[in-house]
């Protein structure tokens, strides 16, 4: 008998859009689901929003246990997030794997505040980042990324980029993969 597979992607910039487009691939696969044995969960993305991720993770809960992820050409930023959620963890050996603190654009804050941010303003978000960053090491360390990785990420505001064998060499991707796109697809 032959596996039942499905297939969902997660490409481009992680935002409401994005949301909305993930919310509809499972809405497809939950009729099927007990007949499913796994489901792909492709990720092509140099990360986005915490919280429209937030809303990804929380679709996907449900069905994490046949979640199968698969870090493409880039998986950066948030987007690490939905693929540490996978029970296997696929990643191909050129993959930009990239991993930081939560930051807030300078830019961001000015059109939310019409170009003016008051001291005010500045304490609210800069409380909520450290909550959001409290939350970030949280999740990391239950799903196993290694302490080390955590204190270069949290103690330095530098981008580290991992290496896909420093991923299965740690455990957080259980497999190095090549591409083949007829799969993908």
């Amino acid at each position: 008998m032959t596996k039942k597979t499905k297939k969902i992607y997660v490409l481009g910039i992680i935002d409401e859009n994005t949301v909305q487009k993930v919310y509809e691939q499972i809405s497809e696969i939950k009729p099927q689901l007990d007949t499913i044995d796994k489901i792909y969960l492709f990720i092509d993305s140099d990360g986005g929003t915490v919280s429209s991720t937030g809303k990804i993770l929380n679709l996907l809960e449900p069905i994490k246990e046949k979640l199968t992820t698969v870090a493409l050409t880039s998986c950066k930023s948030c987007a690490t997030f939905l693929f540490l959620l996978g029970k296997e963890r696929l990643v191909i050996e050129e993959c930009e794997f990239l991993m930081h603190r939560p930051a807030v654009k300078v830019e961001e804050l000015e059109k939310e505040y019409g170009g003016r941010i008051t001291v005010p303003a500045l304490k609210e978000h800069l409380l909520s980042l450290k909550d959001t960053e409290e939350k970030l090491k949280s999740f990391y360390k239950e799903h196993n990324v290694p302490n080390d990785l955590l204190k270069r990420i949290f103690t330095t505001n530098n981008d580290v980029i991992v290496s896909a064998e420093s991923l299965l060499l740690t455990k957080m991707a259980t497999a190095i993969c090549k591409v083949d796109f007829d799969v993908i697809i």
